[in-house]
């Protein structure tokens, strides 16, 4: 190859490679705009990171995640009409968006609408059936909005459809205890006994419903089960009810030591 040739051929290689640099660089203004906007919010600084989001759909009109986190940043800084709209638009972008959706029913349950933040909740949860968070969201909008029924359902597909989540069971069984329908937690207790091995919140359910029926032996032994299977998820009204049972069966050295437990748990308050 002329000499001349070869010089030219490797002007051109390298104004091509500049401009793939440059055009690699644009392509990675948006992500940076974004992973700017995710730390302003870390650090709570929210106006900081509506900014940075701003650039990043600038740059990108169709970043969905970055839309989101805006709303997010305009909702923990009151600016609900502006968080509407980031979110409607990102649920228009991406309909499978949970986190629109989310979004979305988290900004009207902020505002006092339970009724309506349900429904875009629901829908959070039908598109990612695996985050903890949206089911007790919904739960509690639906608790708001009188439509405590329905929360046992939520709950119980979550958990019929993956056994794995024991939060959902433990949201499944709590919803039947919140309404006192003992006959009923009774029977989905021994439903759920017969198919397998104990978990932490079947016990604590059982030891409730032997507390019920005081009968203290079995609530010993089913809610210290509970609390050896998972101690940081059982409620702190496990102490209280231990301690009630060893003082009933005559052990007041056991009672009062769950009752030290109690308080520690609760700050002194009965």
């Amino acid at each position: 190859m002329p000499k001349e040739v070869l010089l030219v051929a490797l002007a051109v290689a390298v104004v091509l490679g500049a401009v793939q640099a440059r055009r690699g660089s644009r392509r990675r203004d948006p992500e940076r705009a974004y992973a700017a906007g995710n730390a302003a919010f870390a650090e709570q600084a929210f106006s900081d990171a509506v900014g940075h989001y701003s650039r990043a759909v600038g740059l990108t009109p169709g970043f969905v995640p970055a839309f989101v986190k805006r709303g997010m940043a305009r909702l923990s800084a009151s600016e609900f009409d502006e968080a509407r709209a980031d979110f409607d638009r990102a649920a228009a972008l991406d309909p499978r968006s949970s986190e629109a959706y989310f979004g979305r029913g988290v900004l009207h349950w902020v505002q006092g609408r339970s009724a309506e933040a349900a429904p875009d909740l629901a829908k959070a949860v039908e598109l990612d059936p695996d985050d903890k968070l949206y089911y007790d969201r919904l739960s509690t909008a639906l608790y708001e909005s009188k439509r405590d029924s329905e929360v046992e359902g939520v709950y119980r597909k979550a958990y019929e459809t993956d056994h794995g989540r024991d939060w959902a069971l433990w949201g499944w069984l709590e919803a039947i205890h919140a309404r006192d329908d003992y006959p009923s937690l009774q029977a989905v207790c021994e439903s759920l006994s017969a198919q397998g091995p104990a978990s932490a919140a079947l016990s604590y359910h059982l030891g409730l419903l032997a507390f019920h029926d005081a009968r203290m032996e079995d609530t010993r032994r089913y809610v210290e089960d509970a609390l050896r299977l998972d101690p940081d998820q059982t409620p702190t009204y496990a102490n209280a009810m231990l301690a009630t049972a060893y003082k009933s069966l005559g052990d007041s050295e056991q009672a009062a030591r769950y009752r030290r437990r109690l308080e520690a748990a609760t700050g002194g308050a009965p």
